[in-house]
């Protein structure tokens, strides 16, 4: 075992303790991606990730907590162990504010991707 499962494995054995699995959805982005200017993980990442946590759950739902947009939304609907993803609405570039004009249009690029 890689530290990584270690870590994630300990996170989850822990938070899930003693709840109602039914209840949950797991959501995912790894520390060193959270905030703006940091570089996503690719397709392969994200993938290997859901795979380990559905195997470590018992097959629970899992998204990718680093937000869907416009320019990632179809590759995350492709990643066959992610069960969906957070819409990113706010920006933390350029015109900083939430803007919810771009839901529509992240939810279409999320539904009409296919499944790798």
């Amino acid at each position: 075992q890689t530290r990584w499962q270690e870590v994630l494995r300990t996170q989850l054995e822990e938070g899930l303790k003693d709840v109602d699995k039914s209840c949950v959805t797991i959501a995912y982005e790894p520390v060193w991606a959270i905030g703006p200017g940091k570089i996503p993980p690719d397709k392969e990442y994200i993938q290997k990730i859901g795979a380990f946590v559905k195997e470590i759950t018992g097959d629970m739902d899992v998204v990718y907590g680093g937000g869907l947009k416009q320019d990632n939304a179809a590759m995350l609907a492709s990643v066959p162990d992610m069960d969906g993803g957070l819409i990113a609405l706010t920006r933390f570039s350029g015109e900083i504010g939430f803007y919810p004009e771009e839901y529509l249009e992240i939810v279409k690029l999320y539904l009409t991707a296919e499944k790798a």
